[in-house]
């Protein structure tokens, strides 16, 4: 016959038990996404996959559509940017914002409601550079909300596997504390704290360095000595891109190279909107440093100058 003590701790087991399946039945994993073209689709995707409620928004309808055919549960499409904002803490954006971070501060300013960012984490990855990242910081700070920078070294078919490279950076460490769990399902995430702006610096490096040989590690040593992060972070996690997406790293290589032979676009090739901005936004924060190349890196530089949207 069992004691009464036996039978005390089979009872709590068993009430721990119950208590620990309610718990998850009750606890959701809950993301909201922001742009839904080609990377924010994958995201989209990923999340969904790793068993989030997924709430998605995006201003064109056909974005909106090719989501909506994937015909996944726990993804739910809004037409209004402020209600999709309501679901989640977290807001992952990554949206066609040029070169620069002013869309995406007109959207953040766009909600009705005061305090509508209050407590929620803006995880960043639409291009940009340091400045930007500072000054985004700067206005989701004034409306009690908290931002994550960040940069995809990645294709949409990389991600949600380790050869998806994910950039993050923020002022606070409690905001890359609590958006780990959730990044960690997009790719190999490499993170930095203190400075808000250490992502899209390591971005921008490692794409020179990886991209342009000697001249372009010559560049991303200059980048990171003026902007005044160790050289140590960058070359770190350098050495790693290096497998991540060779494929990226040609297509830039091309283009760059063949519009400085030939002053212009290749015939056989049309850039997309996103690499092309990527390029803008370089040349943007080269200018900004200050950083006078010698003459190989001044052709790369002009080159960069030209760079339109056709």
């Amino acid at each position: 016959m069992m004691s009464r003590a036996t039978l005390f701790l089979i009872f709590s087991v068993f009430v721990c038990t119950i208590c620990r399946t309610s718990d998850a039945d009750q606890v959701r994993n809950h993301v909201t996404v922001v742009g839904l073209g080609g990377m924010g689709k994958a995201v989209v995707k990923c999340f969904a996959k790793n068993g989030y409620d997924v709430h998605a928004w995006n201003r064109g309808e056909r974005n909106r559509q090719a989501i909506k055919d994937l015909e996944l549960s726990n993804v739910k499409i809004y037409e209004e940017f402020e209600k999709a904002l309501e679901q989640s803490k977290i807001i992952l954006m990554h949206i066609d914002a040029g070169n620069d971070l002013s869309k995406t501060n007109k959207l953040i300013k766009s909600t009705s409601d005061e305090s509508a960012w209050k407590e929620k984490i803006l995880i960043q990855f639409s291009s940009h550079m340091p400045s930007d990242a500072a000054r985004q910081n700067t206005l989701m700070t004034s409306l009690e909300g908290n931002l994550v920078a960040g940069a995809l070294i990645a294709v949409p078919e990389t991600i949600c596997s380790e050869a998806a490279m994910i950039l993050v950076s923020a002022s606070e460490t409690s905001s890359l504390e609590n958006t780990k769990s959730a990044l960690d399902y997009l790719g190999c995430v490499v993170r930095f704290d203190s400075d808000v702006g250490l992502a899209s610096l390591a971005n921008v490096a490692i794409i020179q360095a990886l991209t342009f040989g000697l001249a372009g590690h010559k560049m991303a040593h200059l980048l990171v000595e003026q902007y005044g992060a160790p050289v140590e972070v960058i070359e770190q996690y350098a050495g790693l891109a290096t497998s991540v997406i060779p494929s990226y790293v040609e297509m830039l290589y091309e283009i760059v190279s063949k519009s400085i032979i030939s002053k212009q676009w290749h015939q056989s090739y049309v850039p997309s909107d996103d690499v092309l901005n990527m390029l803008q936004m370089h040349a943007r924060f080269i200018d900004e440093m200050g950083i006078q190349g010698d003459t190989y890196l001044e052709g790369y530089m002009k080159c960069l100058r030209k760079v339109t949207i056709p």
